[in-house]
């Protein structure tokens, strides 16, 4: 502001001082000397002429100054977008942080809140393992703009989780569970995550053929010939589907749909906890899947196992999401 005000007053100095220049230039031009006197002849005659050439000084000062006038105009018109950026410039470095101050006075949980998320999670580490509920929800907070980047959040899990088998990616090759095998090879990091899977030993013909050909040849590894190390939990005890149903009978999962649940999938992800004993699990869930996953966050705490999180990348990925890059990826 105080710099607009210089020039202004800069440039109307200046054109006062045009103007008596040329006033001064235009009386001394029209003051007659002997030789036009001798010329007219008579003292009448330089009267006349000297009335004369003062109307024309007149007239002749009135077009300088409005010359001048304009000039002037045009030459603000041409700084007036200067000016707006400085004053765009004032705004932004002044106004700005105090009214963000402001804010922060009114309401300092809110403005911590927002500082937290700008901050963003690449450079956030736990203090300890597993994490505090307060470290679980600080990462999540800091989410807000990255909830649908699971690149970002995947190479997060990997520097925070970096010794060996303290991340584990539980997979049952479905749609989601495809989208994040194919980040963790894409990001390079797929051979350094051990994957698990459950075979229920009830799986449909179709499953368990898509499975195992995906096991021997996957698709995102763009034609090279390697093999996915998976490691397979089934219900403790048994290898096949018959040994099973001999034991439960082949209608358990309707008659005993609680029991059937507990020996197919949950004592084999206690096993699978068990044995592998990682600090963090990469699941496929999403909110779009209703039910009690409709609150689901990134991070928590594992029910099961206090001293271990669930990692969920995709939590708010749609299933349209989840098909549009499979698509695009031609994942088959």
């Amino acid at each position: 502001t105080t710099g607009i005000l210089i020039c202004c007053s800069y440039m109307e100095d200046q054109m006062k001082r045009r103007e008596k220049v040329s006033g001064e230039r235009a009386r001394i031009d029209s003051v007659p000397n002997e030789d036009d006197m001798l010329e007219f002849g008579t003292q009448d005659s330089a009267a006349s002429m000297d009335k004369d050439n003062h109307a024309t000084s007149s007239s002749f000062l009135h077009g300088l100054l409005m010359r001048c006038r304009l000039r002037f105009h045009r030459r603000l018109w041409l700084h007036l977008p200067l000016f707006v950026l400085l004053m765009v410039f004032f705004l932004r470095a002044v106004v700005d942080p105090m009214v963000a101050l402001h804010n922060e006075l009114l309401d300092p949980k809110e403005s911590a809140t927002k500082r937290k998320q700008a901050l963003g999670i690449s450079d956030f580490r736990f203090q300890t393992l597993p994490p505090s509920p307060e470290e679980i929800s600080e990462f999540n907070s800091r989410l807000t703009g990255d909830l649908k980047d699971a690149s970002k959040i995947l190479l997060w899990a990997s520097k925070q989780f970096s010794e060996p088998g303290q991340l584990v990616s539980m997979t049952s090759f479905g749609p989601s569970g495809l989208v994040i095998l194919h980040k963790l090879h894409v990001l390079n990091i797929l051979k350094d995550v051990p994957v698990a899977t459950i075979d229920t030993l009830h799986l449909f013909p179709e499953t368990e053929s898509f499975n195992n050909a995906l096991l021997d040849s996957p698709p995102f590894f763009d034609g090279e010939k390697r093999e996915l190390n998976v490691s397979t939990f089934r219900p403790l005890g048994y290898t096949n589907r018959e040994a099973f149903d001999k034991k439960y009978g082949a209608d358990l999962w309707r008659t005993d749909p609680e029991k059937y649940a507990y020996l197919t999938k949950v004592q084999p992800m206690l096993q699978a906890m068990e044995e592998m004993k990682p600090s963090a699990w990469i699941t496929g869930r999403r909110n779009s899947q209703g039910g009690e996953r409709s609150k689901l966050q990134v991070l928590e705490l594992d029910n099961v196992d206090q001293n271990s999180v669930k990692l969920n990348p995709l939590a708010s990925w749609s299933e349209k999401d989840v098909w549009d890059y499979i698509h695009k990826r031609h994942i088959p």
